[in-house]
């Protein structure tokens, strides 16, 4: 009977402490006596999560972001709701990321997040933003295999294996992401991503050869799909690649040609043929283009 009398006091207690907090802010604008007042009702009861989120709420907005991760450790200790404790251990990560700019700290706070959700995508998208941060490569390349592996989608799928393509160049293993990339492509052929980082990688390596027959499969593709913006921009590509490291002026000539009988006032390719051709000692064609040139 004397310890239920003295919990009914604790309780009575916390209770008169909590108003007093809520008139402190509320009535008299007094955030630091409300913040004294609920530090009082958890130094009675350590698990009182109202008491522990105001408080946290309230040195969030006075940027006491060391005292938040802490009251933020012990809110999480206090709650047996899983959904709750993930949303508890976000907000904790965040501010020890963010703010606080402990990466550190930061890696193990996202890391709880995912132990308690291994496939929060937020989770997982600031560990490798981290990990990318502090050169943690081995464990990036982990975190995208594990986004691989949680794909829910095929679109989903191909863009975690784009990323790790990406990855495994940096890693110095080009060879292997060209061969990744290549095997996107036969399975999903118009995934822009993909076309963009092989064309990348195509170059790096020189192969000047099969970045053209790319850059042809994407014309193909552009016409296909009525893009005709995106095929004009193929063409060049291919015209620079034809007249620049291939050595191909016909096949420049060739290219540029398509793009004015597609657009007869194209200026940048009337200019190129008419350099090209006189190059080549075609001057009936060199002054063909200047005059086509001329006229618009």
């Amino acid at each position: 009977s004397a310890w239920a009398d003295v919990e009914l006091d604790t309780v009575a207690k916390i209770e008169r402490l909590r108003e007093a907090a809520r008139l402190a802010e509320s009535a008299l604008s007094d955030v630091d006596r409300a913040a004294a007042l609920l530090v009082q009702i958890i130094e009675a009861d350590g698990a009182d999560a109202d008491a522990l989120d105001e408080l946290v709420r309230i040195r969030k907005t006075q940027g006491r972001w060391n005292d938040v991760t802490t009251l933020l450790e012990r809110r999480i200790d206090a709650e047996s709701e899983p959904t709750v404790r993930v949303s508890l251990r976000r907000q904790r990560a965040a501010a020890l990321e963010g703010p606080l700019k402990d990466a550190h700290r930061a890696i193990e706070g996202w890391q709880a997040v995912l132990d308690e959700a291994p496939t929060d995508l937020g989770a997982i998208d600031a560990l490798e933003r981290l990990y990318d941060k502090e050169k943690r490569f081995g464990d990036l390349e982990e975190l995208v295999q594990r986004r691989l592996d949680i794909a829910e989608t095929p679109a989903d799928r191909i863009a975690a294996r784009v990323r790790l393509a990406r990855l495994v160049d940096r890693l110095g293993r080009r060879a292997e992401a060209i061969d990744q990339l290549n095997e996107i492509l036969a399975e999903d052929p118009e995934n822009g991503d993909a076309l963009d980082e092989l064309g990348t990688l195509l170059e790096k390596e020189k192969r000047y050869e099969d970045l053209a027959e790319l850059v042809g499969r994407r014309i193909e593709s552009a016409a296909n799909r009525g893009d005709h913006a995106g095929q004009t921009a193929g063409l060049r590509r291919l015209a620079a690649l034809r007249e620049g490291p291939l050595g191909d002026a016909p096949g420049a000539i060739e290219a540029h040609e398509i793009i004015v009988e597609r657009a007869p006032a194209d200026l940048e390719s009337l200019s190129a043929l008419a350099h090209l051709y006189e190059a080549a000692g075609s001057f009936d064609e060199a002054v063909g283009a200047q005059e086509r040139r001329a006229q618009h």
